[in-house]
């Protein structure tokens, strides 16, 4: 039996992937001397929140985080792939709820991570957060 929390996590995966196909789950960063865009999806925080007790319902807020790296190629064009590939992915959120496991699904603003994160003059990311509001009957989430 799996939890709420992977259900919704699993189906985050699968409507991200819709925009972008090349999204991973919980991979390794590839090897960076490869010009090459990786798209991350970490499954992040959970947070626990109100409990009703009739029915027993115990609410949550997931915040897994996105990773889009791009290496190779000008600042310019760099930082242009990246917006597309961000604006892709929230917009692919647009109105939905998850196949009904979700209740509020909001994309925090991305962060610029510093290219010394990753030792290399020739790489720009971002990283940004999903907050996912749902409900489960099991304290575990």
């Amino acid at each position: 039996m799996t939890t709420t929390r992977e259900e919704v996590i699993t189906a985050l995966v699968a409507r991200l992937q819709t925009a972008q196909p090349t999204l991973g789950r919980n991979t390794p960063l590839p090897d960076l001397n490869v010009a090459a865009t990786t798209i991350l999806l970490k499954d992040g925080d959970i947070e626990p929140g109100d409990v009703f007790l009739n029915p027993r319902v115990f609410e949550f807020t997931a915040t897994p985080m996105v990773l889009v790296m791009v290496v190779g190629g000008t600042d310019a064009d760099r930082d242009a792939s990246i917006d597309t590939i961000t604006v892709s992915l929230i917009g692919a959120l647009a109105g939905q709820d998850l196949g009904g496991l979700a209740f509020d699904i909001r994309p925090q603003p991305s962060n610029k991570t510093p290219k010394e994160t990753f030792g290399a003059p020739n790489v720009t990311s971002v990283e940004f957060g999903i907050e996912i509001d749902y409900e489960s009957d099991s304290s575990a989430g």
